[in-house]
């Protein structure tokens, strides 16, 4: 795309929504300027809500993405440029999985993705709300999937009786 291998591009765009939690409209949007090392900053405009700046820290693993896809672009291109309509995006990524011999449903592209890292981030002891920016922890509940965030047993963690 734009003179980016699709492989690469569509690694990159995977590995920073897998790390970041991000939705993929933030990410889509972002600017080069918004890379900052390790870091990505995902400003409000780009954001549901349009509320406020977030800041991701991303792997080692997407920042070499990233700078497999960078080339000459400048601080102001898009990241991820798209020469498509925007909504052929989840078409592409279907494809992507159905040759994958994935499941390529509708709940099964880029939202699984936001919900896939929230559920290891709060299984590893993280906040997912914080995370997800949600403001509910209603919101965030129906993102965690209880096979990955499992609650301590109570035996567990009760005092012994003797």
């Amino acid at each position: 795309y734009d003179g980016i291998p699709a492989a690469l591009w569509w690694r990159a765009l995977l590995l920073v929504m897998y790390d970041s939690g991000e939705r993929v409209t933030s990410v889509i949007s972002t600017p080069w300027r918004a890379v900052q090392g390790r870091s990505i900053v995902f400003v409000a405009e780009g954001r549901k809500g349009k509320r406020r700046d977030i800041l991701r820290e991303i792997s080692e693993e997407a920042q070499a993405a990233l700078d497999a896809i960078r080339g000459s672009r400048t601080a102001n291109d898009l990241i991820w440029p798209w020469p498509r309509d925007r909504s052929y995006l989840w078409k592409r990524l279907e494809i992507i999985l159905k040759r994958a011999g994935l499941p390529h449903a509708r709940k099964d592209k880029f939202h699984k993705i936001r919900k896939t890292t929230a559920s290891f981030y709060e299984a590893a002891g993280g906040s997912a709300q914080r995370l997800l920016d949600h403001a509910d922890p209603a919101t965030t509940r129906k993102y965690l999937d209880p096979r990955i965030v499992k609650g301590l047993p109570a035996p567990d963690v009760l005092p012994k009786v003797s």
